[in-house]
């Protein structure tokens, strides 16, 4: 599960949910010569963003479930995981070709 959180969610959080001077970026709105001109507040976040952070939540819940459903010898709802995620997997390449 580790090298799961260093590769997802340590990406995916690092300007949100562990607040460090680079998290102080996105509040701040900056001019063309890149000063400080504003403090930006509430959600501010594009579509794109949010998409693609729920497409990597989906692949690492996949990856969970996946671990958990097979250490327990559970083929029938392994199958249907694996069902599903074949699904997703054909919407998700649309939208995110670099996402599996």
């Amino acid at each position: 599960v580790g090298h799961m959180y260093d590769t997802y969610y340590r990406g995916l959080s690092h300007t949100c949910a562990h607040p460090n001077i680079q998290a102080l970026k996105r509040h701040i709105t900056y001019d063309h010569e890149g000063n400080a001109t504003n403090f930006r507040y509430g959600p501010d976040v594009p579509k794109e963003e949010i998409t693609r952070v729920v497409a990597y939540a989906v692949a690492i819940f996949y990856c969970v479930a996946h671990s958990v459903l097979t250490h327990f010898e559970n083929e029938d709802l392994s199958d249907n995981l694996q069902k599903l995620y074949q699904r997703y997997s054909v919407l998700a390449r649309r939208d995110f070709p670099d996402i599996q």
